[in-house]
């Protein structure tokens, strides 16, 4: 009695793994994944790049046109990935790659006309 996993073709036996191979083929991959992990290696899978949110008053916004002004500024920064900007609450928010690209979005906004404040993290 064979209790391995069967795979046929054109009703032939093209593949047959006992439980006991399977247990072994996980144990190799598995071994070799934790020691690829500890030893920081990602194995090959590309990490996303870190995130740094910065948050900024904006002052002066008087109407959606503002808001999209910013908005559309601001996304075309290299190393910018999301931006969220509030009229209520005279605020923007953005998501980037690296602090340059922080740096060039302050710039952004403030080259539009207005005033901007980094809000510091909580």
């Amino acid at each position: 009695m064979n209790h391995g996993a069967h795979a046929t073709v054109g009703g032939r036996t093209a593949l047959s793994i006992t439980a006991s191979v399977m247990v072994s083929l996980q144990s190799l991959f598995f071994a070799g994944c934790i020691a690829g992990c500890d030893a920081g290696n990602d194995g090959g899978v590309a990490s996303s790049p870190p995130k740094v949110i910065a948050s900024f008053e904006v002052q002066g916004m008087h109407c959606n046109g503002c808001v999209e002004a910013i908005k559309a500024d601001v996304l075309a920064i290299d190393g910018v990935t999301a931006v969220t900007v509030s009229l209520e609450d005279h605020t923007a928010v953005i998501t980037v790659a690296n602090s340059d690209a922080t740096a060039k979005a302050e710039a952004a906004i403030r080259a539009l006309g207005y005033t901007v404040t980094p809000i510091a993290p909580r």
